[in-house]
């Protein structure tokens, strides 16, 4: 298909102008309808040239490159000669052939494809606007006036009339009903049926003029019979029969005839099997023409799509398992699809790979790591912070100072008592000088009293200064900010952790704990040292705690060796070898016990 030119100017005002404005502009006529339905995404008109016998793209909307996605299906009407059908997903497009005169063997005159929102339009109101837009298009616009109410003309009329009431209703009941009706109406028929393909067999869903019907009767299933005899051959059965038509098997029709005229047409499907049947039923002696059957059969290949996928979404989930395990069994004996059993064969091989091989299972937990011993420093005395060199986070040596508590009226308590205790042994030996004895003893009690104070303040005055105990990271205490406040005796100044000795606290979920005991071996990886695993080994598992929401047990663990960058509170994850399970189980455990817990959380 050649692709042509797309000019023309849309008038202003958004109306479709008379036949002597866009006589022979397409595109300036396709622009017009486009913007005056609502909710149309795209169109194309296609034409017939007559100097070189092809078909051009005669007008695009809105653009050239925005309707050429819908060139296939133009080309799909055009070798169907009616109209053609796609649901683009929250869109319908709608392909209607241009008939180019009352010959119906003749090229068409063209192609009107337009694509429409289904969340705007319903999908019989698309249908029947594109229907009418067709019609305009073809005896005004492009000058087809021949092309009226002739037998090509009647038979798009009709087809569209079809359509929209097929495609009407939202349910698929209404629909089947509402289409025998019609049919009934429209060929004159005593009686039409509607059977769809159900587990092998056809099932009669609806009939003319009935809106119930009983199932288990003779009739009911007698035309049924006849129903699965049309489809089983695939082709249309007519009684009497009609010259010209291929032979087919009747003995099924016979029976239900009971010399009626029946005719059986079978409805198209997508997947090209047949996915119902249409029955037909005159009274005596008015038989049905070939023309006529050839009618009902274009209407077969029409409306069976459209009835098939409102079947499909009208049927409950059992049957639509049933449909899709069908469709699967039908597309893996298809020799057009090797890539679908191919892939479905490697499918199995993965997963039967991931049932039989069995791999170390390690439960995964955040960790973090602490030292294995904690030292607290705290303050000796009551009294007042003088300074502080450390603050949490600093790496300490033995004996270098961290605070230091003020010292001064400490230091003048002590030179009071130095003081007091040279005066009472200065009385002490002026009572001996006297032999008082009394006297002495008392002096001698009073400056032995003054010497104990006076090693009291100096044992103050040599706790005032805080020292590392041992080599250490400092785990918490930031004292820079309260120089010259108050301290307790007692109260924490500093935690101190040794820089030699560290455990690792990996907090498992409850779900993942009896899996975990000690003596396991797992691996750390920290967030600030992701390319190194830390080997551990369990050593304890200690009571549960909340965490995020979640119930998770304190798991302990000892480092087989550690490394010169560890710190205190770095964090990461950790994994603990728990045994060995399948890779299908290792991926699903998690998923399968949730599934447990809900399941029993709303059994009755």
């Amino acid at each position: 298909m050649r692709t042509g030119s797309t000019q023309g100017t849309a008038a202003a005002d958004g109306s479709i102008k008379p036949a002597a404005w866009v006589a022979g502009s397409p595109a300036a006529w396709l622009d017009q309808t486009c913007r005056g339905l609502s909710g149309t995404l795209a169109g194309i008109v296609v034409r017939h040239m007559p100097e070189g016998g092809a078909y051009v793209l005669a007008a695009a909307w809105p653009g050239q490159a925005a309707g050429l996605h819908l060139l296939p299906l133009s080309e799909r009407c055009l070798a169907a000669r009616e109209m053609v059908l796609h649901d683009a997903g929250g869109a319908l497009v709608v392909a209607v052939p241009l008939p180019a005169g009352p010959s119906s063997s003749g090229p068409l005159a063209g192609v009107l494809v337009l694509e429409a929102e289904t969340a705007v339009l319903s999908a019989a109101d698309i249908i029947a606007a594109a229907t009418v837009a067709a019609r305009y298009l073809n005896q005004i616009v492009m000058g087809n006036l021949g092309a009226g109410e002739d037998a090509a003309g009647a038979q798009l009329r009709r087809q569209g009339e079809l359509l929209r009431v097929v495609c009407g209703p939202a349910v698929f009941p209404h629909a089947a009903l509402d289409t025998v009706n019609w049919l009934a109406s429209q060929f004159d028929c005593t009686r039409v049926g509607l059977g769809m393909l159900r587990k092998g067999r056809i099932v009669l869903q609806a009939l003319s003029h009935s809106a119930w019907f009983e199932r288990k009767s003779h009739a009911v299933a007698a035309m049924e019979s006849a129903m699965d005899e049309a489809c089983d051959q695939r082709r249309s059965v007519v009684l009497p029969p009609v010259p010209g038509l291929r032979p087919a098997l009747a003995i099924a029709h016979r029976a239900a005839a009971g010399g009626m005229s029946v005719c059986s047409v079978v409805l198209a499907g997508g997947d090209g099997l047949g996915a119902g049947v249409l029955y037909f039923e005159r009274a005596p002696g008015r038989g049905f023409s070939l023309a006529e059957v050839q009618v009902l059969e274009q209407i077969g290949q029409s409306a069976g799509p459209v009835l098939e996928a409102k079947d499909q979404a009208y049927r409950w989930l059992g049957g639509r398992t049933r449909l899709a395990r069908a469709r699967l069994l039908a597309h893996l004996r298809d020799p057009r699809r090797p890539a679908l059993r191919a892939g479905l064969a490697l499918g199995a091989v993965a997963l039967a790979a991931l049932t039989l091989l069995d791999a170390t299972w390690r439960v995964g937990a955040d960790a973090a790591i602490e030292g294995e011993q904690q030292r607290a420093i705290p303050a000796p005395f009551d009294g007042y912070l003088a300074s502080a060199a450390v603050k949490a986070g600093l790496v300490v040596r033995k004996g270098q100072a961290l605070a230091e508590l003020d010292t001064r009226q400490i230091r003048l308590e002590a030179q009071r008592w130095q003081a007091e205790a040279a005066q009472h042994e200065s009385r002490y030996r002026d009572a001996m000088a006297r032999h008082d004895r009394p006297a002495g003893a008392l002096a001698q009690a009073q400056a032995q009293q003054a010497q104990a104070q006076l090693m009291l303040a100096q044992d103050r005055l040599a706790q005032a200064a805080l020292t590392a105990p041992f080599d250490a990271y400092v785990v918490s205490g930031d004292l820079t900010q309260r120089i010259g406040m108050p301290v307790e005796q007692g109260k924490t100044l500093f935690e101190l952790a040794p820089l030699d000795a560290y455990r690792v606290i990996v907090k498992v979920d409850e779900r993942d704990v009896r899996a975990v005991q000690p003596g396991q071996r797992g691996e750390l990886v920290l967030s600030g040292m992701p390319g190194q695993r830390l080997a551990f080994r369990v050593t304890n598992i200690a009571a549960a705690e909340a965490a995020d929401g979640r119930n998770a047990f304190r798991v302990e663990a000892r480092l087989e060796q550690a490394a010169p960058a560890l710190r205190p509170g770095m964090q990461g994850v950790a994994k603990i070898e728990a045994g060995q399970r399948s890779l299908l189980w290792i991926w699903t455990h998690s998923a399968w016990h949730w599934l447990q817990l809900q399941l029993w959380k709303w059994r009755p």
